[in-house]
């Protein structure tokens, strides 16, 4: 098989057959293990499995990777989680983000809640749609059974020691989501001038309540 094809995260029957492969030679790669089928038409090389999220991110380019898959990429938790976490709409087909190979876990989400953190970043040349870091941890405190004790405080204590967060917008956020007097008492006490910057948080939140309802017209 053509070295350079390897080079690729993921490709198609059409890419193969362009590379000089035929419909034989492909199945006799997959009988070989040298390349997994991990959606009709779609392949990743065998020694690629491992990095379940990077296909993700290249399979499901209008994605938007939340809870723990955003966490990782910011950098909240080292390891990469065993599940690939991705917010849709409660409208979306529930079989859009099916894959036979690919262990992913879609958080249905109301129009209202949607949008907000909705971001876009690049995570080693992958072009994604993420939820913010406030978006983010607050997922995470809303879904703490689900990600179990462990990665929750990993999440929260990469959070506050995150150079890059925005502590007002995670107040707006919280007060949209109904979850602010949680959010306080997590945060009070470790994030320097929480209640202060609450206070001057209102213009900040009255913008984003209105974004939000923008995307909800």
């Amino acid at each position: 098989m053509s070295q350079r094809l390897f080079y690729h995260p993921l490709y198609t029957t059409q890419r193969l057959l362009d590379a000089g492969f035929t419909f034989r030679t492909i199945q006799d790669l997959i009988d070989q293990q040298k390349i997994v089928r991990i959606k009709r038409g779609l392949y990743v090389p065998a020694d690629r499995i491992h990095h379940q999220h990077e296909c993700a991110f290249s399979l499901f380019s209008d994605a938007l990777f939340c809870l723990m898959s955003a966490a990782f990429v910011y950098g909240y938790v080292y390891q990469q989680p065993k599940q690939i976490y991705i917010a849709a709409n409660k409208n979306e087909s529930r079989i859009k983000y099916r894959s036979d190979f690919l262990d992913i876990k879609t958080m249905y989400r109301d129009n209202k809640y949607f949008m907000l953190g909705h971001d876009q970043t690049v995570f080693n040349g992958h072009h994604i749609h993420i939820t913010d870091r406030e978006r983010t941890v607050l997922d995470c405190i809303r879904h703490r059974n689900m990600i179990g004790s462990h990665a929750y405080h990993k999440v929260i204590e990469g959070y506050i020691e995150d150079p890059k967060k925005d502590v007002i917008a995670l107040i707006c956020y919280a007060k949209k989501m109904r979850i602010f007097k949680k959010v306080k008492l997590i945060f009070e006490p470790w994030i320097e001038d929480f209640t202060l910057l609450t206070e001057k948080a209102e213009p900040m939140c009255a913008k984003i309540n209105a974004v939000v309802m923008d995307h909800e017209a």
